[in-house]
């Protein structure tokens, strides 16, 4: 669902301004920094690029900061960069063949397929096209792997499902999520659950249920696959009578979201994994509401919410660590 791909800086500025437009966490693409000096490159060519012309030097920069703010380039640890070739290309060919970039975007020449120029940036063309959904298998693997290229990059997750069920191997999504996020560039920092409590619905576990599940898949059960640093917040929230239920399911970041149609909880039984899974990426429209909704760091965020078709409280929290 998220891609990586290196632009050459020294593009003319419609191909800049075409390329840069087109980026985001919930377009699925997001711009690799290679060589290291890649932003002080790409701001020198954003001025050089509009020249005289102040409108179009200013929606450039405007552009480049919105990636900066929002997370948009990412920094591999390793890459090999050739200055010493004459072209682009050939300086980045290195890189690409050691782990390769979804396109490499340029004024050309196209000696690759993957090479994209301004008239190649369109859903056309499958080096550019991102499917902005995954469908998967129901299973704990097959939902980590799907959301990894945007955990890998992130450091906050919120995991926000309000239907866990009994059982440890009911909650086998979280690890394999963590395990598939958590790496040495960018270490999770803060994990924490968001799931429901519905005290009008007798087939639902009560608050002390929902914690002694929980403390017991994640601190015995599955403790041995997390960081051993690492805590995790759980929160939960309960339903409001004569109120819609909180049914929605997200993987929320720093950087963007995606939801989960048929939710996180895996189960034990065989035939949820003949079940498919939609996962998709959030709008920045719906991810600020869900982030506003649950993240405590919000500065929009309430411990009640009325959506407008859910009304819910928080009523307790705890860490397992």
């Amino acid at each position: 669902m998220i891609y990586e791909y290196a632009i050459d800086p020294e593009c003319d500025q419609n191909t800049l301004r075409q390329a840069l437009s087109q980026f985001g966490i919930h377009r699925g693409r997001i711009l690799c920094e290679c060589p290291s000096n890649f932003r002080k490159k790409l701001k020198k060519a954003i001025y050089a690029a509009a020249g005289h012309d102040d409108v179009e030097r200013d929606i450039l920069v405007a552009q480049f900061e919105q990636m900066l703010d929002e997370g948009w380039f990412i920094n591999r640890p390793v890459s090999v960069y050739d200055p010493s070739q004459d072209t682009w290309i050939q300086r980045i060919l290195p890189e690409h063949q050691r782990q390769p970039f979804r396109g490499l975007i340029c004024d050309g020449p196209k000696e690759l397929d993957c090479v994209l120029t301004k008239y190649d940036l369109r859903d056309a063309n499958p080096f550019w096209f991102v499917d902005q959904t995954q469908i998967v298998q129901r299973t704990a693997d097959d939902i980590a792997r799907a959301f990894a290229p945007l955990g890998k990059i992130s450091t906050d997750l919120l995991i926000i499902d309000p239907f866990f069920g009994e059982h440890p191997h009911d909650f086998a999504s979280i690890p394999a999520i963590i395990e598939a996020s958590n790496c040495e560039q960018t270490p999770l920092q803060r994990v924490e659950i968001h799931t429901v409590h519905e005290p009008h619905n007798s087939k639902r576990k009560d608050v002390s249920g929902i914690k002694n599940s929980i403390e017991h898949a994640l601190g015995i059960a599955f403790r041995s696959r997390l960081p051993k640093s690492l805590r995790i917040r759980v929160c939960i929230w309960e339903t409001v009578a004569d109120r819609d239920d909180f049914h929605d399911r997200y993987l929320l970041t720093n950087l963007g979201g995606a939801g989960v149609s048929l939710g996180l909880d895996v189960g034990g039984n065989d035939r949820l994994e003949n079940h498919k899974n939609t996962i998709f990426l959030l709008s920045p429209k719906l991810y600020q509401l869900r982030k506003d909704q649950f993240d405590r760091d919000s500065v929009q965020y309430k411990r009640r919410i009325d959506s407008g078709t859910i009304d819910y409280k928080f009523v307790e929290e705890f860490w397992v660590k």
